[in-house]
């Protein structure tokens, strides 16, 4: 079904004639994993994290995706809580990108309308904005 999204933006944007950077192109491809996909993060991208080194595994399940604060040039490709702690009634979201993931465990669920979502979101903030995923480091 990914395959047919980005079929549809490469169609739409020769259409415009509108000619994407390298970065865009890349955020365009991306794959974007459905809510409730439970992934492993890379430990090696969260070192100053007290006592890191000690988890097996961090382990986070995504709630959202696409976060954008006004006024920035970037977008937060997902946000997701701790799993198995969830929010414990605190406001705790830890924003990653893709490059973060390091292993999917279990893919939440995905329709037909979870795919329009997605092609929106990207067309919004991607192509009619021009914003970029926030990868680690920036």
């Amino acid at each position: 079904m990914s395959t047919d999204i980005n079929k549809q933006f490469e169609d739409a944007l020769k259409k415009e004639g509108v000619s994407l950077a390298e970065d865009a192109a890349a955020d365009l491809a991306e794959e974007i994993y459905p809510l409730g996909t439970v992934v492993d993060l890379k430990k090696n991208r969260l070192a100053g994290i007290p006592g890191i080194e000690e988890i097996k595994e961090f382990r986070v399940v995504i709630i959202q995706r696409f976060a954008h604060e006004e006024g920035k040039p970037f977008y937060h490709t997902y946000g997701g809580v701790i799993y198995p702690v969830g929010t414990m009634g605190f406001d705790t979201v830890i924003y990653f990108g893709g490059d973060m993931i390091e292993n999917v465990i279990q893919e939440g669920y995905k329709d037909d309308q979870d795919e329009a979502f997605v092609y929106l979101m990207k067309k919004e903030l991607i192509v009619e904005k021009g914003l970029h995923s926030r990868k680690t480091g920036e």
